[in-house]
């Protein structure tokens, strides 16, 4: 019995040590103030590497219905995403259109969002100061999506910081 609770504790230990996300930062949505955002160390990778390993990134990760718009200027990329049917607002299913702008430096990047907006029925409308918003129920579901959207985005850092920190070449 004692050598079950020892491999039992071994592997906890093992997978919390091995866990690459508990020192990233996270982006906070306990409120709409735009922009946000966090600096991410990735220690050994080179301006040149962080913008090749971020360029590979994008292709990987996203598809031409989801990657609306990119550019890269003064080491910076600014990309205008679309994640379908995240939010619900008023019983519907919801797009979120998104802008980030990843900044970068020798063993470092800023993972900065710009914006956000939802979609409502044919149009995209931002999210910004929900205290402006007259309609109390879309009130209501944006408050409800803080945490759907610092999940969301937590995930997007955490994939986007996975792909830069994996070194393999995969063919």
């Amino acid at each position: 019995m004692s050598k079950f609770i020892f491999l039992l504790l071994t592997v906890f230990i093992s997978v919390n040590s091995m866990s690459q996300d508990k020192d990233l930062p996270e982006l906070s949505f306990d409120t709409y103030d735009f922009p946000k955002s966090i600096v991410v160390d990735v220690q050994g990778k080179s301006l040149s590497q962080l913008k090749a390993k971020i360029q590979n990134w994008l292709d990987d990760y996203y598809t031409e219905s989801t990657l609306l718009n990119c550019k890269f200027s003064d080491q910076t990329f600014t990309i205008t995403g679309l994640e379908n049917r995240l939010l619900e607002v008023k019983n519907l299913t919801s797009d979120l259109q998104y802008q980030l702008k990843i900044s970068l430096r020798d063993n470092k990047y800023r993972f900065k969002v710009l914006s956000i907006s939802y979609s409502y029925y044919t149009e995209f409308r931002p999210i910004a100061n929900v205290n402006l918003i007259n309609d109390e129920i879309i009130k209501r579901d944006l408050l409800d999506s803080r945490s759907t959207l610092s999940s969301f985005f937590k995930d997007l850092n955490l994939a986007l910081y996975n792909f830069i920190k994996n070194d393999q070449e995969e063919w």
